[in-house]
C-alpha cells in the first residue's frame, strides 16, 4: 500500500513538473513604451539614496541595485526571507535552500547581464530585468518552510537561461528564461514521505 501511494505521489509530481515546463515560454522582456517608464528606475539623485549598505567599491550590478529604491528594498526583503527560511528548515533543507540561492544568483547574472557602458537605456533594461527576477524570487522564498498539517515543506527551484538563435527586435533580450520548482517534505519520517521527495 505504501509503495503504491509513493508511486502515485511520484506520478503526480512528475505531471506537475511537466505542466510547469510546458508553460515556460519565451517573451519579449522589453518594449519601447516600458523603457520610457523605466527612466526613473535608475535614479542618480541623493533623494533616492540606497536603503541597503553597498560594499565599496560596488560592482556594476550592485550599483544598479543600490541606486534604485525599489531594487534595494527588494534586496532587503529577499535577504530577510532567505534568512528566515534557513532558520526554519532542517540542516538538509537549509543546504538545499543555500544551493537553490546560489543557483538563482548564477541565473540572475546570466538572465540580467550588466553592461559597463554609460548607456542609460541598457542600465534601465538591466534594472527592469532585475526587478522581475527579484519579485519572482521573493514569491519563491515566501513559499519556503510552509507547514501543512504535520509536514514542513521546502521547495526545489531550478533555473536556466538559453540564448535564442534570433532576436525578434532590438527590445527583446534574446534569452529564454526557464524556472521549474516543486515541493519537498523537509525531514521526511516515513517511507511514503521519503518517496514524495
Amino acid at each position: 500500500m505504501a509503495a503504491r501511494l509513493a508511486a502515485m505521489l511520484r506520478a503526480i509530481r512528475a505531471a506537475q513538473v511537466g505542466r510547469l515546463v510546458a508553460m515556460v515560454a519565451t517573451r519579449a522582456m522589453f518594449r519601447i513604451s516600458v523603457l520610457g517608464c523605466l527612466a526613473t528606475l535608475i535614479p542618480h539623485t541623493s533623494a533616492n539614496a540606497a536603503i541597503v549598505d553597498c560594499p565599496y567599491p560596488p560592482t556594476p550590478r550592485e550599483r544598479i541595485i543600490c541606486s534604485a529604491r525599489s531594487l534595494a528594498a527588494a534586496q532587503v526583503k529577499l535577504d530577510g526571507l532567505y534568512a528566515a527560511g534557513l532558520t526554519r528548515l532542517s540542516k538538509e533543507g537549509g543546504k538545499l535552500l543555500r544551493d537553490n540561492q546560489r543557483d538563482w544568483l548564477r541565473f540572475r547574472a546570466k538572465a540580467c547581464p550588466v553592461t559597463t557602458s554609460a548607456d542609460e537605456q541598457a542600465k534601465a533594461r538591466t534594472g527592469y530585468c532585475l526587478v522581475g527576477l527579484y519579485n519572482g524570487r521573493i514569491r519563491d522564498l515566501e513559499q519556503v518552510a510552509v507547514r501543512v498539517g504535520p509536514f514542513l515543506f521546502s521547495r526545489v527551484d531550478r533555473y536556466s537561461v538559453t540564448r535564442l538563435p534570433l532576436k525578434a527586435s532590438e527590445y527583446e533580450s534574446g534569452l529564454a528564461i526557464h524556472h521549474v520548482s516543486y515541493p519537498r517534505v523537509d525531514q521526511p519520517v516515513t517511507e511514503v514521505t521519503s518517496g514524495w521527495n
